[in-house]
């Protein structure tokens, strides 16, 4: 698994553990989500 995919991978699993999904994230950080 390169860096990338691993980093992707852990963020997206803090994020499920948090209860957070994308909209959450875009929102946060004023962007779109898609």
């Amino acid at each position: 698994m390169t860096e990338t995919a691993q980093l992707i991978d852990t963020l997206k699993r803090l994020l499920k553990a948090q209860g957070m999904t994308y909209r959450d994230v875009a929102r946060a950080l004023d962007v779109s989500e898609t």
